[in-house]
């Protein structure tokens, strides 16, 4: 009775069946997702929401605390679409899953157990039988296994459609090859994600807890992944959101017909499609970095049109010129998706010249291109060995093998004249030369790594947060690397052959650098912006080859074939890629597109060609007009390479200063947040300081570094005058803060405790940290914890007051350091050296105040630090060149000081208005448009 009830039980909910909703392009699909469950109350804790990126998943949790205006919210069970995958399948027997290297290595096993011959089924891509040459290969085979696996084609089927054709003796090898790849697992006790999620066998025990699944954003599916949740579906009901118009792309209807669904079926969360008005300007360039400064107007034509830094795209189809736009756009407006390539570190550039040095090397001779190219490399001409540096040493070695000209340098002159270097390159040398296996491989290079730290402390070079990111994740992937042997394949014979193989490795690797992914300019590539829209979208690289881009999917199996068979053919990718510009393009405001008139980069591409080909439609329009307005990009080329870059401040407007300005100037007491704005913008001091004007206040629903940044300091301030901070461990200085800092947040907004568990972790950072700095020697002094200063200057007969509130004062023996908290952005050496790109006089203003005031020696000051208590919880020193001569620096900090305050007071300067990329960001940025123009 008991199993019958549970069959009709089972067969309503399958009669059910899937529900589909559609929201139109102009619409964003992830705000109304927000919208529909609000409005139908979904219980979050019983719900399933699955994405297909990361990024919709972070954005979605702030459209939902921003649109829930809940006090307190808990964030729903969202996951990646292939995370949610391997959730909810079981394998068919317990097992390690397989990472894709480990995949790969494990191929390249199952295709050594293959005799026949390899060489035309990689075409042009001669298979060596080395790991090196087989893994770009072995990457393009497994994608080709995962695509049949995921469509449900077997091998027969390949073998019907490609009797008596060309690749018909392809694809008996490929099925050879996968049959012992299979094998391999089984024996192994190995499991391959892929064939996991095909096999469908449902997670119950993970199910069981919720009641409904929601996928936001489905555009294309395989058909395992449409059988699994038709599977899923008969257990929890399962809902599929479309972004979409009203004429359903090839893709959707593929999904309706597979779940057994018609159009009409379709829930449409908006009642009609609206279309935006767009802005659409098209540029050619003779060549891609050009591109850069038609991309920086555009953020800036959109920034003075109100868009929110936020609402802007980037899009990439190429991630070559991420690096430029880097050099035009300050790091700090920009969320760069894609991360910065390992390659182009200081860390990799050092072990690619290391290994290519060692690799020359034949008769205790070194090659001599390969032997400059290192003594040129950065981190090898700051090195400190053997206690004194070494860069006098390779000038003259440079000169000496420049001058005798040899082909091959011995290493008897070298002796006499790079004595410390060249011993140290034959240490590590004998040290690779004893390297037989991954571990201690991975052993070696990790402790070399931080032995190079080490030797270059003195110079700072590696302590930019760039490169400090960049090593952590070669760190990082050294110990996922040191894990593939256990499946017990070889992947060299010694340690020159496993530092290839890891340089290998990391060469298409990126590292991710901090961010704020809501507030900046987002760049991204095109699958990023899956479920995403903006008010304005930047395209460059708008070539065919690079949008639609090329696929390999076809290397082992013809069009025809696939076609026949079911599987995606190249013009089924080309219609998804025209899905994704088009969902972009309709939902955008302003639209900026460019492309590269090079004979290398093809033509245009086909989507510029049908907006060129709707626009002269209209009527009046001309073809000649629209292709000479597209050819003029070199202007933006102009803009680019002269003189001032696009993004440096430009003066458009002013205001003259009367005699009311300078009495009310004379009261001021100046500080060093009055100084930053003013050389930022004039007319931003002016409107603050000179007329009284406050910011706008904005009511914030998440915790922002403002409100932890108030908190955090008078946080601290109460528990290290009320308590002995230093003798106290770690775990306890924690639970002390947190317990503090508990009582100040009743001053912050509600709906804003979301992210205190998030902060709360962080602490934990900071107390160790904190331990081992007063484990170290340096101690604060409670004398000058949140301390008020003022002190009077001379300037031109007058005087001026300065004033200012000091963090942290920490002293040990007779020298002492300054510490400034910071919750937010963090400061860059450029922004700290004495220069035009000046933008931190707050620490050498506080040094100042203090000399004026207790005559502290400059001498004496260790260091002006910048405690980060956003990301690393560490003390950093961006103030370089004060650490190499104080006196020198702060000499030259007193007269930008006294330069500057002369500005503020001189009547012959006005108070300009300044145009940057800093203006969007800015409290007075709509007073400022509608004030003096």
């Amino acid at each position: 009775m008991i199993k019958a009830t549970v069959v009709i039980f089972l067969y309503i909910i399958y009669l059910i069946g899937m529900h589909i909703y559609a929201a139109p392009f102009s619409d964003h699909i992830l705000v109304k997702a927000v919208e529909f469950f609000i409005k139908n109350d979904i219980d979050f804790k019983k719900t399933i929401l699955v994405f297909p990126t990361q990024r919709s998943k972070i954005y979605f949790g702030h459209y939902l605390a921003n649109l829930s205006k809940k006090p307190a919210l808990l964030l729903p069970n969202m996951y990646e679409v292939s995370e949610f995958y391997q959730e909810v399948t079981l394998s068919h027997y317990n097992g390690v899953i397989l990472d894709e290297l480990q995949r790969n290595l494990l191929l390249k096993e199952a295709i050594g157990k293959v005799k026949e011959d390899l060489t035309p089924l990689f075409k042009k891509e001669r298979f060596l039988g080395s790991f090196l040459e087989f893994t770009s290969i072995g990457k393009k085979l497994l994608r080709f296994y995962d695509e049949i696996i995921l469509e449900d084609i077997d091998f027969d089927a390949l073998k019907r459609e490609g009797l008596y054709t060309e690749i018909e003796a392809h694809i008996h090898i490929l099925e050879a090859i996968f049959r012992e790849y299979k094998k391999l697992l089984q024996k192994r006790g190995f499991v391959d994600p892929v064939i996991k999620q095909a096999k469908a066998n449902l997670n119950l025990d993970f199910l069981r807890h919720f009641n409904a699944l929601y996928f936001i954003g489905a555009i294309s599916m395989t058909k395992s992944e449409t059988m699994l949740l038709q599977k899923i579906d008969q257990m929890v009901p399962v809902n599929i959101f479309f972004h979409t118009d009203k004429i359903l792309t090839g893709q959707h209807k593929v999904i309706l017909k597979r779940c057994g669904l018609k159009e009409e079926d379709i829930l449409w969360l908006s009642s009609k499609i609206r279309f935006r008005p767009r802005f659409l300007e098209i540029k050619a360039f003779p060549n891609g970095i050009s591109q850069v400064a038609f991309i920086v107007k555009a953020v800036s034509d959109s920034i003075i049109r109100g868009t929110g830094p936020s609402e802007i795209a980037i899009v990439l189809p190429d991630e070559s010129l991420k690096d430029a736009i880097l050099s035009f756009i300050p790091e700090k407006n920009l969320n760069l998706t894609m991360g910065l390539d390992i390659r182009h570190s200081l860390i990799y550039g050092f072990l690619y010249d290391f290994y290519r040095l060692l690799a020359g090397e034949r008769e205790s001779s070194f090659y001599h291109k390969d032997f400059l190219t290192f003594l040129k490399n950065p981190i090898v001409k700051n090195l400190c060995l053997e206690g004194k540096p070494i860069r006098e040493d390779i000038e003259c070695a440079t000169s000496f093998i420049l001058k005798e000209n040899l082909i091959y340098i011995p290493y008897q002159p070298l002796t006499q004249l790079i004595p410390r270097l060249l011993r140290f390159i034959l240490e590590e040398k004998t040290h690779l030369g004893k390297i037989d296996n991954l571990y201690d491989f991975c052993n070696y290079i990790e402790h070399f790594l931080k032995s190079l730290h080490r030797y270059l402390k003195e110079s700072g070079l590696l302590e930019h947060y760039h490169q400090k990111c960049a090593l952590n994740d070669i760190l990082k992937r050294l110990k996922e690397l040191g894990t593939l042997e256990s499946i017990g394949i070889s992947i060299a014979d010694d340690g020159l052959s496993y530092l290839n193989f890891f340089l290998d490795q990391l060469s298409d690797k990126t590292y991710p650098i901090p961010s704020d992914m809501i507030e900046a300019i987002q760049v991204m590539g095109i699958l990023e912006t899956r479920n995403l829209s903006f008010k304005t979208v930047i395209i460059p690289d708008m070539n065919e080859g690079s949008l639609p881009w090329k696929s390999e999917k076809d290397l082992f199996l013809n069009t025809q074939i696939r076609k026949r068979v079911g599987l995606p053919t190249s013009s089924d990718r080309e219609n998804l890629c025209a899905y994704y510009f088009k969902r972009l393009m309709d939902g955008a405001h302003g639209v900026y597109l460019c492309y590269v008139e090079q004979e290398d980069r093809g033509v245009r591409s086909r989507f510029i060609e049908k907006l060129v080909f709707k626009e002269i439609k209209r009527p009046g329009v001309d073809i000649e007009d629209v292709e000479k307005n597209i050819a003029q990009g070199k202007a933006y080329m102009l803009s680019l390479f002269s003189k001032e870059k696009t993004t440096s401040p430009t003066t458009y407007s002013s205001l003259v200063k009367d005699s009311a300005d300078l009495r009310l100037l004379h009261k001021l007491k100046f500080n060093h947040s009055m100084l930053t704005a003013y050389i930022t913008c004039p007319y931003h001091f002016y409107l603050q300081y000179v007329l009284g004007i406050r910011p706008p206040r904005q009511i914030e629903e998440e915790i922002t570094p403002l409100d932890i940044g108030k908190v955090v300091h008078a946080t601290l301030n109460q528990v290290y005058k009320n308590y002995r901070v230093w003798e106290m461990s770690a775990p306890k200085l924690h639970d002390v803060i947190w317990n503090t800092m508990q009582g100040h947040f009743d001053y912050l907004q509600p709906g804003q405790e979301i992210t205190l568990d998030v902060l709360r972790e962080k602490l934990r950072l900071f107390a160790k940290n904190e331990c081992d700095e007063f484990s170290s020697g340096w101690l604060p002094e409670l004398e000058f914890l949140e301390y008020k200063m003022e002190a009077y200057i001379n300037l031109e007969r007058k005087e001026v007051c300065l004033s200012g509130i000091l963090d942290r004062l920490d002293k040990r023996g007779e020298r002492f350091r300054l510490l400034d908290y910071k919750t937010g952005r963090q400061l860059s050496q450029k922004e700290c050296n004495i220069s035009e790109d000046f933008k931190a006089p707050q620490l050498p203003f506080y040094l100042y105040l203090l000399k004026l005031k207790h005559d502290l020696s400059y001498e004496n000051c260790e260091a002006l630090g910048i405690y980060d208590l956003k990301n690393t919880f560490e003390i950093k020193r961006p103030y370089q060149n004060f650490q190499k001569d104080p006196i020198s620096y702060m000499k030259s900090f007193e007269k930008w000081l006294y330069d500057t305050l002369k500005q503020i007071f001189s009547k012959d300067k006005p108070w300009h208005k300044r145009v940057s990329m800093d203006c969007e960001y800015c409290p007075y940025q709509d007073m400022c448009n509608q004030i003096g123009g």
